[in-house]
């Protein structure tokens, strides 16, 4: 007899086993199509930055360019992060409305990771 935890357990494993499935299939096509896109957008921002602003956002592109897919979106990711708090501190419309888009973009991207592994009950 499956006790109630016992059941919940399983779906809770399989949720994860349904998502791990997800991300090796999507995985590859996902970290290519975000780090052009997080590369091409940092690029674009710092452009629209002072010298001093722009250089550790140039230099997070620099490194996911001597970098594996994986290493080098993290690297990305962190140039994102930059921008959005230069952007933040010092407003710019172009580059808020670049890495919104952005944003918007990479959702869609991670969206068969997650969907459907994670929308079915996990208890």
């Amino acid at each position: 007899m499956v006790t109630k935890a016992a059941a919940s357990s399983l779906r809770s494993a399989r949720v994860l086993l349904d998502h791990l499935a997800a991300r090796l299939e999507h995985e590859p096509a996902f970290l290519e199509a975000d780090n052009a896109d997080a590369g091409a957008v940092l690029a674009k921002a710092a452009e629209a930055m002072s010298r001093d602003d722009a250089a550790p956002i140039l230099a997070a592109i620099d490194a996911a360019a001597k970098s594996d897919p994986a290493k080098a979106n993290d690297d990305l990711q962190r140039g994102v992060e930059l921008a959005v708090a230069v952007v933040h501190r010092t407003p710019s419309p172009q580059a808020h409305a670049e890495l919104k888009a952005y944003f918007a973009r990479r959702l869609e991207r991670e969206r068969p990771m997650f969907f459907p592994a994670f929308t079915a009950a996990p208890f």
